[in-house]
């Protein structure tokens, strides 16, 4: 009995002891504490057999269980205050890590935010506050996307860009926000979601950085690019037309020319004449417009005597009008001057009769009209012709949306004129004076245009 005893005490301590090595390499305290258990519960029952075998009675049995029990208890409350130390280590250093990173995110120069699950602003940090005009001290509890976005951007957050973020786990592309005083930055955004262990979305973060001048740039060259191919479509098409046109009425004439009557060649040559006029505005049109876009274009401001300007350019129309029967009226006093480009305002005067001649009805008039107020003249130039349609209105004055319809005598032309107009009033436009051009029309009725210009110099 006693070598059976013994041999089984020491299987016990063994297994302990080995209990207690694999305790000491463990890292996990709930796989320690189970090992703690074991260890002591075979400690314990050794201490028993030990006991019963020596004949121990009941009383100090209890007392030695007692005894374990109160050490297995002890060890563990020992274990659970390493845990509590361990954790709030844990604790102390994430706080730290999160100090850190708040600092960091704060003084990024990017937009940084987050909003909760429910799409509800939670934080923004100090760039974020000023790129959209908000003072730091603003409290966002409560605010939605709403309030730093336009309905179009919400729309298109919700049903897009969270969405396929949330799928993707991210997402990039641009966005655009609402400033405090209602103007709009377009930004480049990266969407990032955040879950907890059950896979649950609980946060999303943004990142932000404002594109307003690279989009702006990039919207400049698409209208550039849009401006070239008219300009190449007006030389190819507007411009080699007639001209070919002519071409072949001058081959004519020449083959035909012993077999024509006099009234027949005259009526050819003052065809091609009026051909070869219209293409010669258009390349003089075309021509200005380049150096303008070059910055070439040649431009002084003088004081000039307005009535001389309109007389100039009446004088050289005059048989284009007379050809619809269509009387040009001149109500201007003589005496009243502008501070401007003489050869501009001259280019701008021609488009715009041209235009009244070329859609105003047979046997009807024009007039050409000029007031002053506060040292600014307003002049008019109005026809009884076929009016505009108010679609096309706030297109008339863009290159890349010339609008250009045939006259009321099938005249053609390349709607050009008008954005030279624009273009050249914009060059008479400075910090004291802003030269406008705008139109008012009926259709069936007529159409006048009106343009302002200073009477003198500003200063």
């Amino acid at each position: 009995m006693l070598i059976y005893i013994t041999i089984t005490s020491i299987i016990i301590q063994l297994t302990s002891s080995f209990l207690a090595i694999k305790l000491i390499k463990l890292t996990n305290h709930s796989k320690a504490w189970i090992l703690i258990s074991i260890a002591l519960f075979l400690m314990a029952t050794r201490r028993m057999i030990i006991l019963a075998v020596a004949g121990g009675d009941d009383l100090n049995l209890w007392i030695d269980l007692l005894e374990v029990n109160g050490l297995i208890i002890s060890l563990l409350m020992m274990f659970g205050m390493l845990k509590i130390k361990e954790l709030f280590q844990k604790i102390q250093i994430y706080s730290q890590q999160q100090q850190k990173l708040t600092a960091i995110v704060e003084e990024t120069s990017d937009y940084v935010g987050t909003i909760d699950a429910d799409l509800n602003l939670v934080y923004i940090n100090k760039a974020g506050r000023e790129l959209i005009g908000l003072d730091e001290n603003t409290d966002l509890k409560g605010k939605n996307l709403g309030f730093i976005h336009s309905k179009d951007s919400v729309k298109f957050l919700q049903n897009y860009a969270i969405p396929t973020a949330i799928e993707n786990k991210g997402w990039k592309g641009e966005n655009s926000f609402i400033r405090s005083d209602g103007s709009v930055i377009f930004v480049s955004q990266v969407i990032l979601p955040h879950f907890d262990h059950n896979n649950k979305l609980i946060q999303i973060s943004t990142i932000c950085r404002d594109i307003s001048n690279e989009k702006k740039i990039k919207d400049e060259l698409i209208d550039i690019n849009e401006t070239k191919d008219k300009f190449f479509s007006i030389i190819a098409h507007d411009l080699k037309s007639p001209l070919g046109a002519v071409k072949s009425a001058m081959e004519f004439l020449i083959s035909e020319f012993d077999s024509l009557s006099s009234e027949e060649t005259k009526e050819l040559l003052e065809s091609m004449n009026s051909s070869i006029k219209n293409d010669y505005a258009l390349l003089e049109n075309l021509l200005y417009w380049s150096r303008l876009q070059i910055n070439k274009g040649q431009f002084t401001k003088t004081q000039i005597n307005l009535f001389t300007i309109i007389q100039i350019t009446v004088d050289l129309l005059e048989k284009n009008a007379q050809k619809k029967n269509i009387a040009i009226e001149i109500d201007i006093d003589n005496k009243i001057e502008v501070y401007a480009d003489a050869n501009m305002i001259q280019m701008i005067i021609r488009n715009l009769l041209t235009n009244a001649i070329k859609f105003s009805q047979f046997d009807s008039k024009i007039i050409i009209a000029a007031k002053v107020n506060n040292e600014v003249v307003t002049m008019s130039v109005q026809d009884f012709g076929v009016g505009i349609p108010k679609e096309k209105i706030t297109e008339l004055f863009k290159f890349s949306k010339i609008y250009s319809t045939a006259g009321t005598n099938n005249e053609i032309g390349t709607g050009l004129g008008l954005h030279l107009c624009f273009e050249f009033l914009q060059k008479h436009s400075d910090d004291n004076f802003k030269s406008d051009i705008w139109v008012k029309s009926e259709i069936g009725n007529g159409t006048t245009f009106y343009f302002t210009l200073p009477t003198k110099q500003s200063y």
